[in-house]
């Protein structure tokens, strides 16, 4: 059963089998305020957010490759924290960004809503393209 929890450091430790996405960019992620999502001990994911000027919040994740052994009901679990940050940071515009390559990240972030805005060269810590996807009000 997947459920969503506080945050806690050991949370980043616990998450295993990371998406390749993410490699060598799990330090840079992590700030802000974050949930984490489980099931019983595993950790899945790691769901965070940041205010970047008032009105405008950054979303990102870190997530397991596990996911895809619970993919209708990990999906329904981002869409209530989604729905959850919304409530409790009103803002007029939700960001994400995605590294370039991952198509399946691409596809997800329709399917929540998001519209991508276009590519940002070079914009990882390893100089990796990425792009911004956002959802407005």
């Amino acid at each position: 059963m997947i459920d969503v929890v506080g945050f806690s450091p050991e949370h980043l430790e616990s998450l295993t089998n990371l998406k390749a996405c993410y490699k060598g960019e799990v330090n840079s992620r992590v700030w802000g305020e974050a949930v984490t999502v489980i099931d019983g001990k595993k950790v899945l994911a790691i769901f965070g957010s940041v205010t970047i000027f008032p009105g405008i919040q950054h979303i990102w994740a870190l997530v397991s490759e596990d996911v895809k052994d619970y993919p209708i009901q990990f999906f329904r679990t981002a869409q209530k924290v989604l729905a959850w940050q919304q409530k409790r940071k009103p803002a007029r515009r939700y960001q994400i960004d995605i590294r370039a390559g991952y198509p399946e990240l691409q596809k997800w972030a329709k399917l929540l809503g998001f519209e991508c805005e276009g590519l940002m060269k070079k914009f990882g810590q390893n100089g990796d393209d990425y792009y911004l996807y956002a959802r407005t009000s």
